[in-house]
């Protein structure tokens, strides 16, 4: 399915985006941090214009697969829902990217836009 292609392509690009750290003696909450700023790129296949399969474009029916899979605890913290809110930014850019109408007549892009307005990213 969409969603197994998607946590395959996901966890390996949070894998090679750790890689860098592996050399360096960083503490465990700089590497938490690290992490989670790796977290949008890799959940949305590569940003804005993604290369990868992205969760902004899987079909509903695949999103039981990605909440099976994701830490809820993780995703409460303020890391979690600071990633959650770029995720919601770069969801809202792709889906500009790829449709004309308007964001309100889609469910999923009024629910991208009220997450990225509700969190800051730094």
């Amino acid at each position: 399915t969409a969603g197994t292609a998607w946590i395959n392509s996901t966890l390996s690009c949070l894998q090679v985006a750790l890689v860098p750290l592996l050399a360096r003696n960083d503490s465990c909450a700089s590497i938490k941090r690290f992490a989670f700023q790796t977290h949008p790129t890799c959940y949305t296949g590569g940003g804005a214009s993604p290369t990868e399969p992205s969760i902004c474009k899987l079909p509903l029916h695949d999103w039981r697969c990605v909440i099976e899979t994701v830490d809820l605890r993780d995703e409460a913290s303020a890391l979690g829902l600071q990633q959650e809110a770029r995720v919601a930014e770069i969801c809202l850019e792709q889906w500009a990217e790829s449709n004309s109408g308007a964001c309100d007549a889609d469910e999923r892009c009024r629910h991208w836009r009220r997450l990225a307005g509700q969190h800051e990213f730094r």
